[in-house]
């Protein structure tokens, strides 16, 4: 498909070559990620006590994510594709016979490269298509979409992110009370050893007094 989309558009070849790919790409991303954050915060849950609340918070915005990031990339993708509907309707039958043209292996390149000429001589025959319009449909498809869906992955990775709070949180509330039980061993030690001195001071109090007494 390289060779064709080249051929097609060569001001945007890769972002052509990448119209049809890139939905399914950042989804796979997306729900890969989601079920990582899952399992991890899932796992959490099952071991910790101590900060349980702020692991079921991140478990219930897990799951608003999972409900909503689909409505959310269908919302963009829809929206673009219909300021350019045109467009999006031509290339989208232009890349079907592109794929075609390249189906059979056993042609020469030369065969190949004018089968995909042909397709981009039917597209831009068209009145409504133009090699600008095109290219204004490719980079808002891509800009738009990739910044819907990287916001997605975004929030995502700010779970992980927050989950690494909610355990450095139950560390260091095991590291305090353990500081807290050291130090109250240590003050119960001073105390002990502050009384003992005591006590020796009023023995030797004593007997200094029986001994002067006895002369």
């Amino acid at each position: 498909m390289a060779q064709c989309m080249q051929i097609i558009h060569p001001e945007h070849a890769e972002l052509l070559g990448n119209i049809a790919n890139l939905p399914q790409q950042y989804l796979q991303q997306i729900t890969t990620l989601l079920k990582d954050v899952r399992s991890e915060i899932t796992n959490e849950q099952s071991t910790t006590t101590t900060k349980k609340q702020c692991v079921n918070n991140l478990l219930t915005r897990v799951d608003d994510i999972s409900k909503s990031y689909m409505t959310r990339v269908i919302t963009v993708d829809g929206n673009v594709k219909q300021r350019f509907i045109d467009t999006y309707t031509a290339l989208g039958s232009a890349l079907v016979k592109a794929s075609q043209c390249e189906e059979n292996h056993d042609v020469s390149c030369e065969v190949i490269q004018s089968c995909c000429t042909n397709v981009k001589n039917e597209l831009y025959a068209q009145k409504s298509i133009s090699s600008g319009s095109v290219s204004n449909f490719l980079v808002e498809f891509t800009t738009q979409f990739s910044k819907e869906c990287d916001s997605i992955l975004s929030s995502i990775r700010n779970l992980q992110a927050d989950l690494n709070s909610c355990k450095a949180g139950v560390t260091e509330r095991k590291k305090s009370r353990i500081e807290a039980v050291m130090l109250d061993k240590t003050l119960k030690s001073q105390a002990s050893t502050s009384v003992m001195t005591s006590n020796l001071l009023v023995s030797c109090s004593i007997l200094f007094a029986v001994i002067r007494a006895m002369y």
